[in-house]
């Protein structure tokens, strides 16, 4: 039985549509890796940077079992007079 042109071109339509389909799905799971990789950068930068200013806390004699303040680079500038706005 010969198809039709509808048919034809349902075919095409569907099978350009599921290219499509994995074409996003493949950018998606790339951004989700990219972005889980960059959380797990950050998060383990964080780690070293604590672990870094504990040891120097303890170098300088400091006590063992608290945490190191985390100062923001906007109030380590404002305490150090360097602000932008000063």
């Amino acid at each position: 039985m010969p198809r039709s042109r509808a048919q034809s071109s349902n075919e095409t339509v569907g099978g350009t549509t599921a290219i499509f389909n994995a074409i996003i799905i493949g950018v998606a799971a790339i951004s989700l890796i990219v972005g889980g990789l960059s959380v797990i950068n950050t998060m383990a930068m964080s780690v070293a940077d604590a672990r870094a200013r504990s040891s120097i806390k303890r170098a300088i004699g400091g006590p063992r079992g608290t945490p190191a303040p985390i100062v923001s680079t906007t109030e380590g500038r404002q305490r150090s007079g360097r602000s932008k706005h000063s």
